[in-house]
């Protein structure tokens, strides 16, 4: 990276702090457990810091906690930190939740359309990560899940056809020209209806909102993963993390202290700032 994106990334990282402090200040008012994950997790522990290259933070809750979580917060948190809920909006970009920190903002992004979006993804942004009740017939269930995300994709500008090569492109093409029959929001109740379909707990969860990765889509975590508490120190500001925190992190990514190949270490979101 060159030392002018650095420094572009230094404010966003210290911009988060700020947005991280926001949230744990409400969640400690209402009782209201998250945890950090992903790379913000995974940067906290190899690194004691974001990851130098990361441009989002991610968070985690349980679904409970989640939907008081997304009542309270538009309530009482300040407004240069507000919450982009995907339910609220016809045009999709993905099923999960975020908040923009609007003290900075991204002259373009890497995934573009910022138009068609209304810039609101234009800042650095937290994503809520839910977990659910992993079904027992986990295979049949993440298959509609992803046909609703593929008939949801019907409602972007654009779609990359690059990512989708061969037979997969031909069901993407087919499958979000027919999204486009359905509204939006009744694709958003569909696939949310899905999300929570397991009412019969059994300890084991799974990240309902996750994007099409393979990396962390059908993974599994279990209750013993959070119970007990535990915290961590980014930058001065004490927050929690999963009680079986290196678990998790394996799980995720294998050997999590070794560093990706030097060609994927650059910013996945913003292309430049104002």
């Amino acid at each position: 990276m060159t030392e002018e994106m650095t420094n572009v990334l230094e404010q966003i990282h210290q911009s988060y702090i700020g947005l991280l402090a926001e949230v744990d200040r409400i969640c400690q008012k209402h009782g209201i457990h998250y945890y950090l994950i992903g790379g913000t997790l995974l940067g906290l522990c190899r690194n004691g810091d974001f990851i130098p290259w990361d441009d989002d933070t991610d968070i985690l809750m349980f679904r409970a906690d989640y939907e008081k979580f997304v009542k309270v917060y538009p309530v009482e948190a300040k407004a240069q930190y507000p919450l982009l809920n995907f339910r609220s909006y016809v045009q999709f970009f993905d099923f999960i939740s975020k908040i923009a920190a609007m003290d900075i903002t991204y002259k373009n992004t890497v995934y573009g359309d910022d138009e068609f979006y209304e810039y609101r993804y234009n800042h650095p942004t937290l994503d809520i990560f839910i977990l659910d009740h992993r079904p027992k017939h986990f295979a049949w269930h993440t298959f509609r899940m992803r046909l609703v995300y593929l008939l949801a994709m019907g409602h972007r500008k654009h779609i990359q056809y690059d990512q989708h090569k061969g037979l997969n492109g031909v069901i993407t093409f087919i499958g979000s020209h027919i999204g486009k029959l359905f509204p939006a929001k009744r694709l958003y109740a569909w696939y949310e209806r899905l999300q929570k379909a397991e009412k019969n707990p059994s300890g084991r969860y799974y990240l309902s909102n996750d994007m099409m990765t393979r990396k962390m889509w059908g993974l599994m975590y279990t209750q013993e993963m959070f119970d007990g508490e535990r915290t961590a120190v980014l930058r001065g500001l004490t927050v929690p993390v999963p009680y079986l925190t290196e678990a998790i992190l394996t799980m995720q990514y294998g050997d999590y202290m070794k560093l990706p190949p030097e060609d994927q270490r650059k910013p996945q979101h913003l292309m430049e700032i104002l």
